[in-house]
């Protein structure tokens, strides 16, 4: 009698889980409906589309790169295909993730060479740098880097040496997001778009709150002063500057646009100004090019998104457009033979 007693617990267990799981399933498919997941491009897609083509011009940067995704496009279809663009997003980057993702990720593939002793890819002549003032602030350990960048031989090492931990623990997380590509609940993580779909039908954009996120926005630039150019930020830059100075490639250091709305003239003048003269200066010791779009540009307050941080498709294909009749006009031909190499003037 108790075996029949525990079989039927168990029966009742699995018939509760078995509903539990069936009405998860089904607001998901409403929620799919509605609100389709978020799948933006990440580092495993940009190095994947990097490995298996042989670009003239590499970009690399936070979540911002993904504009260049779309600039990548148009400049293929100017030039008929012959200058090939690869983004490479490394979302909530610094300076210092930027630097591993570039000696992990893209490095080996730069300097791998076949059979013949000769490089697999050789057409590589252009690396541009995506970043602003926010990149060269000192921040906790990065977690992107186990959630985005790292492979499962950089996790097994971490684990190796470290045990399970939060910060390898992330690695997992993602690929857990990953395996789930179609749910919606599970996608939103992190990206709040079923809580504004919610909010929304609550009535239109609440005019209060926009204006009280643009002095959010507004304050956190003015606050940008006090950690502008961390030491250990900037070495960063400058060892990815020196790691990719035997390269003989053209380099850009390139600021990316603001959203206008959110810079006053305090935050431009003791936080914008001087990052931009900070980057500037390492450029022309590096023999690099230097690109400031962080208030020139035609993007205006309604190009970006609801985050104030990223720029919208219309936004994007405008820019695309306007840069390459502009300061990035040089990408529509190539770059020049034996461009020249980069590295610290005083070497």
């Amino acid at each position: 009698m108790m075996q029949a007693s525990q079989s039927a617990t168990v029966r009742s267990l699995l018939l509760v889980a078995m509903a539990a799981a069936a009405t998860f399933a089904f607001a998901d498919y409403l929620i799919h409906v509605t609100v389709r997941p978020v799948h933006l491009r990440e580092i495993e897609e940009g190095v994947a589309d990097y490995r298996m083509s042989d670009p003239q011009v590499l970009v690399l940067g936070s979540s911002h790169a993904r504009t260049f995704e779309v600039l990548g496009e148009t400049l293929g279809a100017r030039t008929g295909g012959t200058q090939r663009l690869v983004a490479i997003p490394v979302e909530f980057g610094k300076l210092a993730s930027y630097q591993w993702v570039l000696e992990h990720q893209l490095l080996p593939l730069m300097t791998q060479v076949g059979a013949d002793g000769q490089l697999v890819r050789k057409n590589l002549s252009r690396f541009i740098l995506v970043t602003e003032w926010w990149d060269s602030c000192d921040s906790p350990p990065s977690l992107n880097l186990p959630s985005r960048a790292w492979t499962l031989s950089d996790f097994a090492a971490d684990v190796r040496r470290h045990g399970l931990t939060d910060f390898n623990r992330n690695y997992l997380q993602t690929r857990w997001r990953r395996l789930f590509g179609l749910s919606a609940l599970v996608q939103d993580r992190g990206h709040f778009k079923i809580h504004e779909y919610l909010r929304s039908l609550a009535g239109p954009k609440d005019a209060q709150r926009y204006d009280e996120k643009v002095r959010e926005w507004q304050e956190m630039l003015v606050k940008g002063s006090a950690c502008i150019g961390n030491a250990e930020q900037m070495a960063s830059l400058r060892a990815m500057l020196d790691s990719l100075g035997s390269r003989r490639m053209e380099i850009t250091l390139l600021l990316f646009p603001r959203k206008p709305a959110t810079i006053t003239p305090n935050s431009n003048e003791n936080t914008l100004k001087p990052f931009a003269g900070m980057i500037r200066a390492i450029a022309a010791a590096y023999h690099a090019r230097f690109v400031d779009f962080t208030t020139h540009s035609p993007l205006g307050d309604a190009d970006f998104m609801a985050d104030f941080d990223h720029v919208t498709a219309d936004g994007n294909r405008a820019f695309a457009a306007w840069a390459l009749e502009g300061d990035l006009r040089f990408l529509l031909t190539p770059a020049a033979a034996a461009a020249r190499a980069s590295g610290p003037m005083n070497r």
